[in-house]
Protein backbone atom coordinates (compact mmCIF):
# COMPACT_ATOMS: atom_id res chain seq x y z
CA UNK A 1 0.00 0.00 0.00
CA UNK A 2 1.15 3.58 -0.54
CA UNK A 3 2.68 5.21 2.51
CA UNK A 4 1.12 8.57 3.35
CA UNK A 5 3.72 11.34 3.29
CA UNK A 6 1.41 14.26 3.91
CA UNK A 7 -1.21 16.09 1.84
CA UNK A 8 -1.18 14.90 -1.77
CA UNK A 9 2.06 12.96 -1.26
CA UNK A 10 2.40 9.22 -1.52
CA UNK A 11 5.26 6.85 -2.11
CA UNK A 12 5.18 3.29 -3.39
CA UNK A 13 6.49 1.01 -0.68
CA UNK A 14 7.94 -2.28 -1.87
CA UNK A 15 9.86 -5.06 -0.24
CA UNK A 16 13.30 -3.70 -0.84
CA UNK A 17 16.79 -5.17 -0.82
CA UNK A 18 18.84 -5.62 2.37
CA UNK A 19 20.93 -2.72 3.71
CA UNK A 20 23.69 -1.35 1.46
CA UNK A 21 26.80 -3.40 0.84
CA UNK A 22 30.16 -2.08 1.96
CA UNK A 23 31.23 0.76 -0.27
CA UNK A 24 27.69 1.73 -1.26
CA UNK A 25 25.47 4.43 0.18
CA UNK A 26 21.85 5.42 0.08
CA UNK A 27 21.36 8.70 -1.78
CA UNK A 28 19.33 11.09 0.40
CA UNK A 29 16.73 12.96 -1.69
CA UNK A 30 14.54 15.81 -0.48
CA UNK A 31 11.30 16.19 -2.40
CA UNK A 32 9.75 19.64 -2.76
CA UNK A 33 6.06 19.43 -3.71
CA UNK A 34 4.38 22.33 -5.48
CA UNK A 35 7.58 23.21 -7.35
CA UNK A 36 7.38 24.86 -10.78
CA UNK A 37 3.62 25.25 -10.75
CA UNK A 38 2.68 22.08 -8.89
CA UNK A 39 5.30 19.49 -9.81
CA UNK A 40 7.78 17.63 -7.60
CA UNK A 41 11.44 18.59 -7.35
CA UNK A 42 14.04 16.11 -6.17
CA UNK A 43 17.01 17.79 -4.47
CA UNK A 44 20.27 16.10 -3.41
CA UNK A 45 21.96 18.69 -1.18
CA UNK A 46 25.10 16.59 -0.87
CA UNK A 47 25.63 16.95 -4.63
CA UNK A 48 25.21 20.61 -5.63
CA UNK A 49 23.83 20.87 -9.13
CA UNK A 50 21.22 18.12 -8.85
CA UNK A 51 17.64 19.10 -9.63
CA UNK A 52 15.11 16.48 -10.80
CA UNK A 53 11.65 17.84 -11.63
CA UNK A 54 8.92 15.25 -12.21
CA UNK A 55 5.16 14.82 -12.24
CA UNK A 56 5.10 12.34 -9.35
CA UNK A 57 6.75 11.99 -5.98
CA UNK A 58 8.19 8.55 -6.75
CA UNK A 59 9.62 9.71 -10.07
CA UNK A 60 11.28 12.72 -8.44
CA UNK A 61 13.23 10.36 -6.17
CA UNK A 62 14.29 7.94 -8.91
CA UNK A 63 15.06 10.77 -11.34
CA UNK A 64 17.25 12.41 -8.69
CA UNK A 65 19.42 9.28 -8.67
CA UNK A 66 19.90 9.44 -12.43
CA UNK A 67 20.55 13.19 -12.33
CA UNK A 68 23.14 12.67 -9.59
CA UNK A 69 24.89 10.13 -11.80
CA UNK A 70 24.83 12.57 -14.70
CA UNK A 71 26.23 15.39 -12.57
CA UNK A 72 28.92 12.98 -11.35
CA UNK A 73 29.88 12.12 -14.93
CA UNK A 74 29.87 15.81 -15.88
CA UNK A 75 32.13 16.70 -12.96
CA UNK A 76 34.51 13.85 -13.70
CA UNK A 77 34.71 14.96 -17.34
CA UNK A 78 35.92 18.32 -16.02
CA UNK A 79 38.54 16.72 -13.78
CA UNK A 80 36.56 16.97 -10.53
CA UNK A 81 36.57 13.78 -8.44
CA UNK A 82 33.18 14.90 -7.08
CA UNK A 83 33.41 12.66 -3.98
CA UNK A 84 30.06 11.02 -4.72
CA UNK A 85 29.93 7.51 -3.26
CA UNK A 86 28.66 4.56 -5.21
CA UNK A 87 24.89 4.74 -5.02
CA UNK A 88 22.71 1.92 -3.75
CA UNK A 89 19.41 3.64 -4.48
CA UNK A 90 17.50 6.83 -3.65
CA UNK A 91 16.25 7.30 -0.13
CA UNK A 92 13.63 9.86 0.84
CA UNK A 93 15.33 12.23 3.27
CA UNK A 94 12.17 14.26 3.80
CA UNK A 95 9.39 16.26 2.24
CA UNK A 96 9.01 20.03 1.96
CA UNK A 97 6.53 22.12 0.06
CA UNK A 98 6.60 25.22 -2.08
CA UNK A 99 3.67 27.58 -1.77
CA UNK A 100 2.12 30.00 -4.24
CA UNK A 101 1.00 33.44 -3.10
CA UNK A 102 -2.17 35.10 -4.30
CA UNK A 103 -0.10 37.21 -6.71
CA UNK A 104 1.30 34.04 -8.33
CA UNK A 105 4.77 34.27 -6.75
CA UNK A 106 6.16 30.84 -5.85
CA UNK A 107 7.82 30.67 -2.45
CA UNK A 108 10.29 27.80 -2.52
CA UNK A 109 11.30 25.76 0.47
CA UNK A 110 14.44 26.13 2.54
CA UNK A 111 15.78 22.67 3.29
CA UNK A 112 17.14 21.76 6.72
CA UNK A 113 20.51 21.23 5.03
CA UNK A 114 20.40 24.87 3.87
CA UNK A 115 20.63 26.06 7.46
CA UNK A 116 24.37 25.89 7.99
CA UNK A 117 27.60 27.82 7.60
CA UNK A 118 29.27 27.80 4.18
CA UNK A 119 33.05 27.91 4.09
CA UNK A 120 35.62 29.20 1.61
CA UNK A 121 36.26 25.77 0.07
CA UNK A 122 32.59 25.19 -0.71
CA UNK A 123 32.29 28.62 -2.32
CA UNK A 124 35.45 27.99 -4.35
CA UNK A 125 34.05 24.65 -5.56
CA UNK A 126 30.79 26.34 -6.54
CA UNK A 127 32.64 29.06 -8.46
CA UNK A 128 34.69 26.44 -10.27
CA UNK A 129 31.61 24.42 -11.24
CA UNK A 130 29.69 27.51 -12.30
CA UNK A 131 32.58 28.34 -14.63
CA UNK A 132 32.43 24.90 -16.25
CA UNK A 133 28.67 25.14 -16.65
CA UNK A 134 29.05 28.56 -18.27
CA UNK A 135 31.70 27.31 -20.70
CA UNK A 136 29.47 24.40 -21.68
CA UNK A 137 26.45 26.68 -21.98
CA UNK A 138 28.28 28.99 -24.38
CA UNK A 139 29.41 25.96 -26.38
CA UNK A 140 25.87 24.63 -26.82
CA UNK A 141 24.74 28.18 -27.67
CA UNK A 142 27.31 28.25 -30.49
CA UNK A 143 26.11 24.86 -31.74
CA UNK A 144 22.52 26.08 -31.69
CA UNK A 145 23.52 29.19 -33.64
CA UNK A 146 25.28 27.03 -36.25
CA UNK A 147 22.21 24.81 -36.53
CA UNK A 148 19.88 27.79 -36.86
CA UNK A 149 22.08 29.30 -39.58
CA UNK A 150 21.23 26.38 -41.86
CA UNK A 151 17.94 24.99 -40.52
CA UNK A 152 16.17 28.06 -39.18
CA UNK A 153 15.17 28.89 -35.59
CA UNK A 154 15.20 26.06 -33.08
CA UNK A 155 11.54 25.15 -32.46
CA UNK A 156 10.19 26.52 -29.19
CA UNK A 157 7.21 24.77 -27.59
CA UNK A 158 5.63 27.44 -25.40
CA UNK A 159 3.04 24.94 -24.12
CA UNK A 160 5.95 23.20 -22.36
CA UNK A 161 7.26 26.47 -20.97
CA UNK A 162 10.12 26.69 -23.45
CA UNK A 163 11.79 29.99 -24.31
CA UNK A 164 13.84 30.94 -27.34
CA UNK A 165 17.52 29.97 -26.84
CA UNK A 166 18.63 33.59 -26.45
CA UNK A 167 15.88 34.09 -23.86
CA UNK A 168 17.14 31.05 -21.93
CA UNK A 169 20.64 32.54 -21.85
CA UNK A 170 19.38 35.88 -20.56
CA UNK A 171 17.22 34.03 -18.04
CA UNK A 172 20.27 32.16 -16.71
CA UNK A 173 22.16 35.42 -16.29
CA UNK A 174 19.23 37.19 -14.66
CA UNK A 175 18.47 34.30 -12.32
CA UNK A 176 22.03 34.17 -11.00
CA UNK A 177 21.86 37.85 -10.14
CA UNK A 178 18.38 37.49 -8.67
CA UNK A 179 19.27 34.48 -6.50
CA UNK A 180 22.39 36.07 -5.06
CA UNK A 181 20.47 39.29 -4.53
CA UNK A 182 18.19 37.51 -2.02
CA UNK A 183 20.98 37.79 0.53
CA UNK A 184 21.41 40.98 2.58
CA UNK A 185 24.28 43.41 1.99
CA UNK A 186 24.93 42.03 -1.51
CA UNK A 187 23.71 45.11 -3.32
CA UNK A 188 22.09 45.38 -6.71
CA UNK A 189 23.47 44.47 -10.11
CA UNK A 190 23.54 47.66 -12.16
CA UNK A 191 24.73 46.17 -15.45
CA UNK A 192 22.53 46.00 -18.56
CA UNK A 193 20.25 43.01 -19.13
CA UNK A 194 18.58 44.19 -22.31
CA UNK A 195 19.72 45.98 -25.42
CA UNK A 196 23.21 44.41 -25.44
CA UNK A 197 24.51 41.11 -26.87
CA UNK A 198 23.64 38.15 -24.69
CA UNK A 199 27.31 37.20 -24.29
CA UNK A 200 27.89 40.61 -22.66
CA UNK A 201 24.94 40.04 -20.33
CA UNK A 202 26.35 36.66 -19.30
CA UNK A 203 29.84 38.05 -18.77
CA UNK A 204 28.70 41.08 -16.78
CA UNK A 205 26.33 39.20 -14.49
CA UNK A 206 28.85 36.42 -13.87
CA UNK A 207 31.61 38.86 -12.89
CA UNK A 208 29.23 40.48 -10.41
CA UNK A 209 28.18 37.12 -8.95
CA UNK A 210 31.75 35.85 -8.53
CA UNK A 211 32.86 39.06 -6.84
CA UNK A 212 30.01 38.84 -4.31
CA UNK A 213 30.47 35.11 -3.70
CA UNK A 214 34.14 35.58 -2.86
CA UNK A 215 33.16 38.12 -0.22
CA UNK A 216 30.25 36.08 1.17
CA UNK A 217 32.35 32.94 1.55
CA UNK A 218 34.76 34.72 3.87
CA UNK A 219 32.09 35.90 6.31
CA UNK A 220 29.11 33.55 6.16
CA UNK A 221 27.71 32.64 9.57
CA UNK A 222 24.68 30.68 8.38
CA UNK A 223 22.25 33.54 9.02
CA UNK A 224 18.77 32.94 7.60
CA UNK A 225 16.92 35.96 6.26
CA UNK A 226 13.40 36.49 4.96
CA UNK A 227 12.61 38.48 1.83
CA UNK A 228 9.53 40.60 1.15
CA UNK A 229 7.67 37.60 -0.27
CA UNK A 230 8.11 35.61 2.91
CA UNK A 231 10.74 33.25 1.47
CA UNK A 232 13.73 32.43 3.65
CA UNK A 233 17.29 32.40 2.35
CA UNK A 234 20.78 31.33 3.35
CA UNK A 235 24.03 31.26 1.38
CA UNK A 236 23.79 27.45 1.27
CA UNK A 237 20.34 27.66 -0.32
CA UNK A 238 21.54 30.17 -2.91
CA UNK A 239 24.49 27.94 -3.85
CA UNK A 240 22.24 24.89 -4.11
CA UNK A 241 19.81 26.61 -6.41
CA UNK A 242 22.24 28.67 -8.49
CA UNK A 243 24.31 25.61 -9.44
CA UNK A 244 21.28 23.43 -10.15
CA UNK A 245 19.65 26.17 -12.21
CA UNK A 246 22.69 26.66 -14.44
CA UNK A 247 23.19 22.96 -15.12
CA UNK A 248 19.47 22.35 -15.63
CA UNK A 249 19.24 24.99 -18.37
CA UNK A 250 22.48 23.78 -19.95
CA UNK A 251 20.96 20.32 -20.34
CA UNK A 252 17.63 21.78 -21.44
CA UNK A 253 19.28 23.45 -24.44
CA UNK A 254 21.31 20.34 -25.23
CA UNK A 255 18.14 18.23 -25.11
CA UNK A 256 16.27 20.60 -27.40
CA UNK A 257 19.14 20.72 -29.89
CA UNK A 258 19.44 16.93 -30.22
CA UNK A 259 15.70 16.72 -30.88
CA UNK A 260 16.18 18.70 -34.10
CA UNK A 261 19.80 18.36 -35.28
CA UNK A 262 19.46 14.92 -36.83
CA UNK A 263 20.61 12.93 -33.79
CA UNK A 264 17.32 11.03 -33.63
CA UNK A 265 17.69 9.84 -37.23
CA UNK A 266 21.35 8.97 -36.71
CA UNK A 267 20.72 6.52 -33.86
CA UNK A 268 20.90 2.90 -34.97
CA UNK A 269 18.85 0.40 -32.95
CA UNK A 270 19.63 -3.22 -33.65
CA UNK A 271 19.63 -6.80 -32.37
CA UNK A 272 22.81 -7.61 -34.24
CA UNK A 273 25.44 -5.50 -32.50
CA UNK A 274 26.60 -6.75 -29.11
CA UNK A 275 28.64 -4.31 -27.01
CA UNK A 276 31.63 -5.06 -24.85
CA UNK A 277 30.72 -5.48 -21.20
CA UNK A 278 32.74 -2.40 -20.31
CA UNK A 279 30.53 -0.23 -22.49
CA UNK A 280 27.43 -1.56 -20.73
CA UNK A 281 29.07 -0.87 -17.36
CA UNK A 282 29.61 2.75 -18.38
CA UNK A 283 25.99 3.06 -19.51
CA UNK A 284 24.70 1.61 -16.23
CA UNK A 285 26.85 4.02 -14.26
CA UNK A 286 25.54 6.97 -16.30
CA UNK A 287 22.04 6.42 -14.86
CA UNK A 288 23.15 5.59 -11.30
CA UNK A 289 22.87 1.80 -11.45
CA UNK A 290 26.12 1.60 -9.53
CA UNK A 291 25.60 -1.83 -7.98
CA UNK A 292 25.11 -3.56 -11.32
CA UNK A 293 27.97 -1.56 -12.79
CA UNK A 294 30.22 -2.81 -9.97
CA UNK A 295 29.71 -6.46 -10.94
CA UNK A 296 31.13 -6.78 -14.47
CA UNK A 297 31.69 -10.55 -14.22
CA UNK A 298 28.07 -11.15 -13.21
CA UNK A 299 26.90 -8.72 -15.88
CA UNK A 300 28.89 -10.52 -18.57
CA UNK A 301 27.28 -13.84 -17.62
CA UNK A 302 23.86 -12.18 -17.76
CA UNK A 303 24.57 -10.78 -21.21
CA UNK A 304 25.66 -14.20 -22.46
CA UNK A 305 22.39 -15.66 -21.18
CA UNK A 306 20.26 -13.07 -22.97
CA UNK A 307 17.88 -14.30 -25.66
CA UNK A 308 17.77 -11.01 -27.56
CA UNK A 309 19.78 -7.89 -26.84
CA UNK A 310 18.58 -4.61 -28.33
CA UNK A 311 21.21 -1.89 -28.42
CA UNK A 312 21.14 1.73 -29.55
CA UNK A 313 24.19 3.42 -31.05
CA UNK A 314 25.22 6.90 -32.07
CA UNK A 315 28.17 5.95 -34.22
CA UNK A 316 30.47 4.03 -31.88
CA UNK A 317 28.79 5.35 -28.74
CA UNK A 318 26.47 2.93 -26.93
CA UNK A 319 23.45 5.01 -25.88
CA UNK A 320 20.84 2.39 -24.96
CA UNK A 321 20.21 -1.24 -24.05
CA UNK A 322 17.22 -3.52 -23.47
CA UNK A 323 17.35 -7.30 -23.00
CA UNK A 324 14.82 -10.08 -23.43
CA UNK A 325 15.21 -13.44 -21.67
CA UNK A 326 12.60 -15.74 -23.21
CA UNK A 327 11.43 -19.34 -23.56
CA UNK A 328 10.57 -18.45 -27.13
CA UNK A 329 6.89 -19.29 -26.91
CA UNK A 330 4.97 -18.14 -23.83
CA UNK A 331 6.99 -16.06 -21.37
CA UNK A 332 9.76 -13.50 -21.50
CA UNK A 333 11.44 -11.06 -19.14
CA UNK A 334 12.51 -7.57 -20.20
CA UNK A 335 15.57 -6.31 -18.31
CA UNK A 336 18.34 -3.70 -18.37
CA UNK A 337 16.30 -1.03 -20.14
CA UNK A 338 18.76 1.87 -20.01
CA UNK A 339 19.13 5.01 -22.11
CA UNK A 340 22.00 7.46 -21.76
CA UNK A 341 20.56 10.60 -20.08
CA UNK A 342 21.82 12.77 -22.95
CA UNK A 343 19.70 10.75 -25.39
CA UNK A 344 16.49 10.47 -23.42
CA UNK A 345 13.36 11.96 -24.93
CA UNK A 346 14.26 10.82 -28.44
CA UNK A 347 12.18 7.65 -28.42
CA UNK A 348 15.21 5.37 -27.99
CA UNK A 349 13.72 3.31 -25.16
CA UNK A 350 10.40 2.91 -26.94
CA UNK A 351 12.08 1.73 -30.14
CA UNK A 352 14.13 -0.87 -28.27
CA UNK A 353 11.06 -2.23 -26.46
CA UNK A 354 9.15 -2.50 -29.75
CA UNK A 355 12.08 -4.30 -31.35
CA UNK A 356 11.94 -6.93 -28.60
CA UNK A 357 8.16 -7.33 -28.37
CA UNK A 358 6.53 -6.59 -31.75
CA UNK A 359 5.24 -9.65 -33.55
CA UNK A 360 5.22 -11.74 -30.37
CA UNK A 361 1.61 -11.30 -29.30
CA UNK A 362 1.34 -14.75 -27.69
CA UNK A 363 4.30 -14.10 -25.37
CA UNK A 364 3.69 -12.64 -21.91
CA UNK A 365 6.41 -10.07 -21.30
CA UNK A 366 7.12 -8.96 -17.74
CA UNK A 367 9.50 -6.41 -16.23
CA UNK A 368 10.30 -4.47 -13.07
CA UNK A 369 9.81 -0.76 -13.67
CA UNK A 370 11.86 1.96 -12.04
CA UNK A 371 9.52 3.75 -9.58
CA UNK A 372 7.72 6.55 -11.37
CA UNK A 373 8.14 5.07 -14.86
CA UNK A 374 5.03 2.89 -14.69
CA UNK A 375 2.98 5.33 -16.84
CA UNK A 376 5.64 5.19 -19.57
CA UNK A 377 5.52 1.40 -19.70
CA UNK A 378 1.73 1.43 -19.73
CA UNK A 379 1.86 3.46 -22.95
CA UNK A 380 3.85 0.56 -24.43
CA UNK A 381 1.16 -1.96 -23.49
CA UNK A 382 2.38 -3.17 -20.09
CA UNK A 383 -0.15 -3.59 -17.27
CA UNK A 384 0.37 -3.69 -13.50
CA UNK A 385 0.13 -7.15 -11.94
CA UNK A 386 -0.94 -7.12 -8.27
CA UNK A 387 -0.17 -10.83 -8.00
CA UNK A 388 3.46 -10.70 -9.12
CA UNK A 389 6.12 -11.73 -6.59
CA UNK A 390 9.88 -11.81 -6.74
CA UNK A 391 12.72 -13.13 -4.63
CA UNK A 392 15.44 -10.46 -4.17
CA UNK A 393 19.01 -11.20 -5.08
CA UNK A 394 20.92 -12.54 -2.10
CA UNK A 395 24.37 -11.03 -1.82
CA UNK A 396 26.89 -11.84 0.85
Amino acid sequence: MPRNLGPDLTEDVRDGPPPPLDGFAMLPVWVEAGYDGGRFAGWVPSVPGVLAVADSHARAVSLAVMTTARVRGWLEAHGDEAGIPRMWRGELAGDVRASTRDDGYEVNATLPTDRRVVGDEEVAAAVRRLAWARTDLLDVARRIAAHEATAGPLPTDTTRGERRPDEVLRHVAGSEVWLLGRLPAVGRFDGPMDGVPVVDVLAGSRAWVIDRLDSLGRRDDGTETTDRHGETWTLAKVLRRIQAHGIDHLWELERRLVRHDGTRDRIDITLDRLPETGRVVGLLRSVGWDLRASEPASLERALRGTTEFATAWDGDRLVGTARSISDGAQNALIATVVVDPAYQGLGVGERMIHLLTDGRDLVRFSLAATPGLEPWYRKLGFLPDPHALFRPRRRA
